[in-house]
């Protein structure tokens, strides 16, 4: 008969990767994509090896994450039931799979660019930053969240290059500004949500100075950044006609800071929004667009 205990520790340590968190990862394709090269099949392998070496390298900092919390996440009524809270997985074996991790990502790192791979250790040393000092520090909490998020598309950029002077696409100032104040948005989601919900006020000393009147001018604060620096890039890096898809970016804006106010059990992890038939029609929407303009 099959071994039940070891099927479940499997099982927790694979949920010790936090693999639904992953899709700020995609973001390693917008150099890709906006330089409209999608149709250069090895530069876009290359990003799609880019994606899970950067994937690797964050759930190795979610682990060392959760290794930090485990004792105050055993007294969260929801978090108590994460893999090192409840004692399902040691400590030493999560930090034998962080370690693993990391070198995989390296090494996959490694096989594309060096370039490359600066900007991995970039990005492992800023969530370490994050989880040891910079969580509960006000404002720049996300303010590091957002930079990160900028570094990951700024790697998308360096998987074929041979010298961090000179990337394989152009970085463009839009990818940097966009980029940031699109991660600024989604943090500040999160944090309002939280503060909506009240869910870890007495978890994180930090998000308790996330309330109500705070997150609320956050989120309008990042809102109106988010659409003023896409609307300024669709009109001023020679797009034009993107500015077709400026209506469906604003109302995905909206529709994600109403959620916000109506269902924030859905914007604490922002992927589950798209879960909102609208949302989602309206990002797909977007996205095809953009595509139709890029590539038709």
């Amino acid at each position: 008969m099959p071994d039940k205990s070891s099927h479940f520790n499997i099982s927790q340590l694979f949920s010790l990767l936090r693999v639904s968190q992953w899709y700020k990862n995609l973001t390693v394709f917008l150099p890709i994509f906006f330089a409209q090269r999608l149709s250069d099949l090895p530069y876009l392998i290359s990003v799609v090896l880019a994606f899970f070496s950067l994937s690797l390298a964050s759930s190795s900092g979610y682990i060392i994450n959760d290794i930090i919390d485990r004792k105050k996440d055993a007294a969260h009524p929801l978090k108590k039931k994460r893999p090192l809270a409840s004692g399902a997985v040691s400590v030493s074996t999560a930090i034998l799979l962080s370690v693993l991790l990391l070198l995989s990502s390296l090494s996959l790192g490694l096989s594309l660019s060096l370039p490359f791979v600066f900007f991995v250790a970039v990005l492992f040393l800023l969530m370490l930053s994050y989880s040891l000092f910079f969580r509960n520090e006000l404002f720049a909490d996300i303010i590091l969240i957002s930079i990160n998020f900028v570094v990951r598309s700024v790697s998308g950029a360096y998987t074929l290059s041979t010298s961090l002077f000179e990337p394989y696409v152009t970085v463009s100032p839009w990818l940097l500004i966009c980029t940031f104040f699109l991660a600024l948005f989604l943090a500040s989601v999160k944090r309002r949500a939280e503060a909506v919900l009240a869910v870890n006020t007495l978890h994180r000393a930090g998000l308790s100075s996330y309330d109500k009147h705070t997150s609320y001018y956050l989120l309008a604060l990042s809102s109106t950044m988010l659409i003023l620096s896409y609307s300024f890039y669709t009109f001023f890096a020679g797009h034009e006609k993107l500015l077709l898809t400026v209506p469906l970016s604003i109302y995905a804006v909206l529709r994600f800071a109403y959620l916000t106010e109506n269902r924030p059990e859905l914007c604490i992890h922002a992927q589950h929004a798209l879960k909102d038939r609208k949302l989602f029609i309206a990002s797909l929407a977007w996205l095809l667009v953009t595509l139709l303009i890029f590539y038709a």
